[in-house]
């Protein structure tokens, strides 16, 4: 079960689209508040902070304003203006 779900929040940022390596598994259903917790108690500080910042590289501005909690994972560029 433990690692189904890091699993699904390594699929939740790189394979956005769901589509999964294993045959018939297709998206996980995971929302941003919930992929949040999941890593918080699945990975330690270095690995979450990559997978977040990789989360925020990859989401549209909507989906960020839409979750603050990501707010201070932010880094500012000109692509984001964009």
């Amino acid at each position: 079960m433990v690692l189904q779900q890091i699993d699904q929040s390594i699929d939740f940022v790189y394979n956005p689209k769901g589509q999964s390596k294993q045959a018939g598994r297709t998206g996980s259903g995971m929302s941003i508040p919930i992929w949040l917790k999941n890593v918080k108690n699945l990975f330690p500080k270095q690995a979450r902070e990559v997978l977040e910042r990789d989360l925020v590289k990859k989401s549209k501005i909507e989906d960020i304003i839409k979750h603050p909690e990501l707010f201070d994972k932010v880094e500012p560029n000109l692509a984001m203006l964009g």
